[in-house]
């Protein structure tokens, strides 16, 4: 870990194979991640990483990181401390998927309920989109959390579309 430039939070560095084909992004790690020093930590990471299973994608193989680097702050300056990171993440990167709401919007401009088990790179384009022209697929889906809504089928369906999708079924 290290500290946010801009308010001195630790912050959680991206995980996995620098040269994953996949990376993940989400929005923000919790405090169980930090408290961990691993991401996707707890009850969501092991749903994340069952529900990726059963579509054929092993999570240790997949390059993972989030939007904010700590937990989301009003007083730090999102754009200015954490963004280029993520976009350079994204750079050369054959597929991506995008967890949770803030992820999406941010990145693609479109809500995550719109979008969610879609191919959004393909999408026509919005303004506010940041995709990187270097990055593959790139897919939204809604992040693992959503299940405290009692919404696991949201999670299962867009990460079912998104397999089929990579592997051309």
């Amino acid at each position: 870990m290290n500290e946010c430039a801009g308010c001195g939070r630790y912050t959680m560095n991206p995980e996995g194979p620098a040269e994953a084909s996949i990376l993940i992004v989400g929005d923000a790690p919790s405090q169980y991640d930090i408290k961990d020093g691993k991401l996707w930590t707890g009850d969501f990471g092991d749903l994340l990483r069952a529900e990726l299973r059963r579509q054929g994608i092993i999570y240790k193989n997949c390059r993972v990181t989030n939007m904010w680097l700590h937990p989301k702050s009003k007083e730090c300056e999102f754009e200015t401390y954490h963004v280029d990171g993520v976009l350079y993440e994204m750079a050369d990167r054959p597929v991506m998927l995008l967890l949770g709401a803030d992820t999406v919007k941010y990145l693609t401009g479109y809500g995550v309920s719109e979008v969610s088990g879609l191919r959004v790179d393909t999408l026509p384009h919005r303004e506010g989109r940041l995709i990187p022209k270097t990055t593959g697929e790139v897919y939204a889906l809604f992040s693992p959390a959503i299940v405290l809504h009692e919404k696991l089928g949201e999670v299962r369906w867009g990460l079912q579309s998104i397999a089929r999708q990579i592997n051309g079924n």
